[in-house]
């Protein structure tokens, strides 16, 4: 029987495998308090619980576990596209795709399906983008050597470029031309270089180690200044549109040495540079952090491998958005994901068995997002009580696989739904939920969107 923390204010120093648990001295506010999901009876009393929508299986030996979607044929219906990537000590590139309907066919296949791997905990070099602005979806692959467009009714090339050695680790898009909308496309290897390219393959720039550091795990464009091109951040330091660095984070200010930039998330977007607010995770130099749009850092907690941020408004008792992120590199069943205030407040600590994959979605159309855990197919509010489960056919409760979680647009009504991926014997498939609220945007992109990341 697992340990529940449900009366405790604080908790005290854990430490195993190489994971530590921070001894939390301060109170927690209200009944917020670190609590294990783990509490069978409990859940199966009070969580609603909900049904897939739609199960895909993903039989097509081109298809792995790197999973996006969107309306390539522009009938209303999202399709499924699939990557497997090739893996060689950090080197990746993406070596097949297969793209599915709804009722389970295969649309297209393209690649070479025997060199990739099924599994993989990191971006693939994948992404579905209308990049020459046709009015249909392209799918476009960083593959060897090459970066090359996807025809998305066909799987057939449309055209190719070619890229440096290794820098296909992964694809963004990005406006830094100054065009009406994002055409431009970076690539980079794994830790070292990003190049940036137009879209036919003109080279725009490249930089090695921005700012005498390691490049962030997917470099994140951003137009602060206003003047219709992008900024980008490449890891510890911001980048001019053409590619000259604008800043690079204090090392006074921020543990920084040689780990990478995990995650960045706009936590309030602003007109000019002073105005705007991201919050980072940087690994193996385990931090979390807010910064401003000039790199100076307004708060900090350090110590842990953070790793990938949702933020959201989360907490009723709390002013303005909430942040949710996980930390990495801990034992099976003492995985935490950790729920901070703007100001950098720890308001408590949610444990599973594995946090890693997770996000955050206003299920219950109330304006509050829940607060999603992919291996524990649930929706946790913020006294951290199991709302809602997902019922995955033939998927226990606590499961000894893991089990990977995203959200997207996946019905066409323009509400935010989730999607489950978990293995079936020797292929994966994914379950989507839709979600049940009835407050869907206006204007949305069907699937999950522009440079989809796991990070």
């Amino acid at each position: 029987m697992k340990k529940v923390f449900c009366i405790l204010t604080c908790f005290t120093l854990i430490t195993t495998a190489g994971c530590q648990y921070p001894q939390i001295k301060e109170q927690f506010s209200g009944s917020l308090r670190p609590v294990h999901f783990y509490m069978k009876a409990h859940e199966t009393k009070t969580a609603k619980i909900e049904h897939p929508w739609k199960e895909i299986h993903l039989t097509s030996n081109y298809a792995g576990r790197w999973i996006i979607a969107g309306d390539l044929d522009n009938d209303h219906e999202i399709e499924i596209v699939s990557a497997k990537s090739y893996n060689g000590g950090g080197y990746h590139y993406t070596t097949s795709v297969a793209v599915f309907h709804l009722d389970n066919s295969v649309f297209w296949e393209w690649g070479n399906p025997e060199t990739g791997q099924i599994m993989n905990a990191y971006d693939v070099a994948c992404q579905i983008y209308d990049i020459d602005s046709d009015g249909f979806k392209e799918v476009i692959v960083a593959a060897d050597k090459e970066l090359i467009v996807l025809n998305g009714l066909t799987g057939t090339k449309k055209w190719s470029f070619s890229i440096p050695d290794k820098a296909s680790d992964c694809i963004v898009f990005a406006n830094l031309s100054g065009n009406d909308r994002a055409e431009d496309i970076l690539v980079k290897t794994r830790y070292s270089t990003i190049y940036a390219y137009t879209k036919t393959g003109t080279l725009l720039w490249s930089i090695k180690r921005p700012g005498g550091y390691r490049t962030a795990h997917q470099p994140y464009p951003v137009d602060m200044d206003g003047d219709g091109k992008d900024e980008i951040m490449a890891g510890y330091a911001m980048l001019n549109f053409d590619g000259s660095v604008r800043w690079t984070l204090d090392p006074h200010d921020l543990p920084l040495g040689d780990g990478h930039l995990d995650c960045i998330r706009i936590y309030e977007p602003g007109t000019s540079p002073p105005q705007f607010r991201f919050v980072i995770t940087c690994c193996s130099d385990n931090a979390i952090a807010m910064i401003d749009g000039e790199g100076n850092v307004l708060w900090k907690f350090t110590g842990y491998h953070f790793e990938s941020i949702d933020i959201g408004d989360i907490h009723p008792g709390y002013k303005g958005n909430e942040i949710f992120v996980d930390i990495d590199h801990c034992p099976w069943g003492e995985s935490p994901a950790c729920l901070f205030s703007g100001t950098g407040k720890l308001l408590g600590v949610l444990i599973t068995n594995k946090s890693r994959r997770h996000f955050l979605i206003d299920w219950e159309g109330n304006g509050f997002q829940l607060m999603g855990i992919g291996h524990a197919q649930g929706l946790f509010n913020e006294n951290h009580e199991k709302k809602i489960k997902f019922e995955i056919p033939g998927i226990p409760e606590n499961p000894g696989i893991p089990i990977d979680a995203f959200t997207g647009y996946m019905n066409n009504d323009g509400v935010r739904d989730c999607y489950f991926i978990h293995m079936k014997s020797d292929y994966n498939m994914i379950d989507i939920f839709v979600n049940p609220a009835t407050n869907g945007a206006e204007e949305y992109e069907p699937g999950t969107g522009i440079n989809f990341t796991c990070y």
